[in-house]
């Protein structure tokens, strides 16, 4: 579902259920202008350069012992700048029983790589990214 919100913000909402635990996501970008809207393509969300940051909020209903959630931010596609799916950086927030948390991405100091990102938001044991399981792919383009 996508909500507009004041000041030139947008949200974009998601709900996943998975292994008895239930996840509510957010994610979140301001713009300061109407130029700076993204657009919606069939590869996700387009961006303009401009745009600061990219926030994901999620709310965690329940999990089970010794989990956490993961997001790693992936650059699919960015040209010469980056190996293709180079892994820009990853968070682990250990998932003691239900709580909230959030996951951003800044604009680089150089600005924006222009091509195809993702998000990917994980769940699995405590410290163990490699055997998280994928609960939500968000993929979208700076352009």
């Amino acid at each position: 579902m996508l909500k507009r919100t004041p000041r030139g913000s947008l949200a974009l909402f998601f709900v996943c259920t998975l292994v008895g635990a239930t996840f509510l996501g957010l994610l979140a970008f301001n713009t300061a202008t109407a130029e700076d809207n993204p657009s919606f393509q069939a590869q996700g969300l387009e961006f303009p350069a401009s745009i600061p940051s990219l926030k994901f909020h999620f709310k965690a209903k329940s999990t089970g012992p010794n989990q956490s959630i993961w997001g790693v931010w992936i650059a699919e596609d960015v040209g010469d700048t980056a190996p293709p799916n180079f892994q820009i950086d990853a968070a682990e927030l250990p998932l003691p029983g239900p709580m909230t948390g959030t996951f951003s991405l800044s604009r680089p100091d150089n600005g924006w790589p222009l091509g195809q990102y993702r998000l990917e938001v994980r769940l699995g044991p405590k410290g163990q990214l490699d055997q998280a399981i994928l609960l939500f792919t968000e993929r979208f383009a700076i352009k």
